[in-house]
């Protein structure tokens, strides 16, 4: 789960991540028939819908999300073929021969450029690295980082609507037409270079009774101290200054 704090005066965009197996309290709308108030990990809260996992998100971060995204593996492939492929940096000692995900694939040190397969295949591992789940966190940022640097491009700005055409049918928002239409036209008249800055909650490994499951399973207990920097580095972009600040 990514939650993207944009502040248009600013050109800053802060990714902050909250890995599937986070434990947290849920929350959400009388009418989403969830398990208010129920200890799970976050993935849980999708069987009850996008804004079941909203609402719980807004209560551990203490924040009001305006818009939803919820893509699937084709909204992945079908965006970033749509867009030319995407670059990735892998830093020294995390190149991986063969994904798990995908054996036709992996990734070399240094930038590597990545056709809508291979970018999926990058961004669902976690069994080729020893920090499993917090590594593939960081990998579907850059995926994602290296996504809106080719689609805010003045090339792909201009054919925006031939790539919404071709996502139609993989993910869903509540952002209106007219909304991204406006988005579109501002990223066309301003032209301006987003500054992308990231970070991730984390916590510590453990197995815990899970209300959906109405079993234990494997969870990540918050680090709440990460919560804390995570609700102050919002805090900061929001308020016109660097994330990168909150130390």
């Amino acid at each position: 789960i990514m939650v993207a704090t944009v502040n248009p005066k600013t050109h800053t965009i802060l990714l902050t991540s909250v890995p599937r197996d986070f434990y947290v309290t849920t929350a959400c709308d009388a009418g989403d028939g969830c398990m208010q108030g129920a200890l799970d990990k976050i993935t849980h809260t999708g069987m009850h819908g996008t804004n079941t996992t909203k609402r719980t998100v807004e209560q551990l971060l203490g924040i009001e999300i305006n818009y939803t995204f919820k893509v699937g593996f084709d909204t992945v492939t079908d965006l970033v073929d749509a867009v030319g492929g995407v670059d990735v940096t892998v830093a020294p000692g995390y190149a991986v021969d063969k994904f798990w995900t995908n054996p036709a694939y992996g990734v070399h040190e240094g930038v590597n450029h990545l056709n809508g397969e291979h970018a999926l295949a990058y961004a669902r591992e976690r069994y080729a690295y020893t920090e499993g789940d917090r590594q593939r966190t960081k990998n579907q940022q850059q995926v994602l980082m290296g996504i809106i640097d080719k689609i805010t491009s003045p090339a792909i700005v201009t054919n925006y609507a031939s790539i919404m055409d071709s996502m139609a049918n993989t993910f869903s928002t509540t952002m209106s037409n007219d909304e991204i239409t406006d988005l579109i036209k501002y990223q066309l008249n301003k032209n301006p270079k987003w500054k992308m800055e990231q970070y991730m909650v984390d916590g510590t490994g453990d197995t815990l009774m899970c209300a959906e499951l109405g079993d234990a399973a494997s969870v990540m207990v918050p680090d709440q101290s990460t919560v804390k920097k995570a609700k102050d580095k919002i805090s900061a972009v929001l308020a016109g200054n660097s994330s990168e600040d909150v130390q």
